[in-house]
């Protein structure tokens, strides 16, 4: 998702919505590296948070796929100061928002991953001559109206359900994420199937490598 498409625009009305029940944490948090695992003081402020926003993933990064599980399914978070003696459990009770130009690498590929993620894409592409440098005073002036709109929303996920909703274009956006996140699918989709055929282990390893 290219830049320029107002995806920034738009949740930073809705935090502006939530208020102090919204926070934002630094992407580098959600993805797989060495301290993956490790404490995180960055996990303490997420305590009491609806709604948390992470902004600008780096490209060709990978999210870390058990940490996202933690987040996003009511569990137990546990944050803790790098050096610190005392850690800090707490369930998570937010709205986790990912926002960028590029996907993370998901390579959990079960279903408890992907019920997890909806990708919205923003298809827009303004032009400097569109932006608007007011926009976002006007869109100020106009928040009693953006709350009902979003109260609206809440509503309608109370009655129907967030998946029941989704658009066409959000649906076949998802779809078509998880396909290209499914590197072993691709890999048997070229594969012969032969009844009586073998191949050595190592040589399907080096192969799909």
């Amino acid at each position: 998702m290219a830049g320029s498409n107002g995806k920034s625009t738009f949740i930073q009305i809705i935090q502006s919505l939530m208020g102090s029940y919204a926070t934002q944490i630094n992407s580098d948090v959600l993805m797989m590296n060495k301290n993956s695992g490790g404490p995180n003081a960055s996990l303490a402020k997420l305590l009491g948070k609806r709604l948390v926003v992470a902004n600008e993933l780096p490209e060709n990064g990978r999210l870390d796929d058990t940490l996202i599980k933690s987040m996003t399914g009511g569990d137990i978070i546990v944050a803790r100061q790098v050096y610190g003696k005392h850690e800090l459990e707490f369930y998570s009770q937010f709205s986790l928002v990912i926002i960028g130009n590029h996907k993370p690498a998901i390579y959990d590929m079960s279903h408890g991953m992907w019920r997890r993620m909806c990708l919205i894409p923003f298809a827009a592409n303004f032009t400097a001559a569109q932006i608007d440098p007011e926009l976002p005073v006007k869109l100020s002036r106009e928040m009693q109206g953006i709350l009902n709109w979003a109260l609206a929303g809440v509503q309608a996920w109370h009655t129907e359900g967030l998946k029941r909703s989704l658009p066409a274009a959000v649906i076949a956006a998802n779809d078509e994420y998880r396909q290209e996140s499914d590197l072993i699918g691709e890999f048997l989709e070229g594969c012969r199937l032969e009844p009586d055929a073998y191949t050595a282990a190592s040589d399907l390893y080096s192969a799909f490598l």
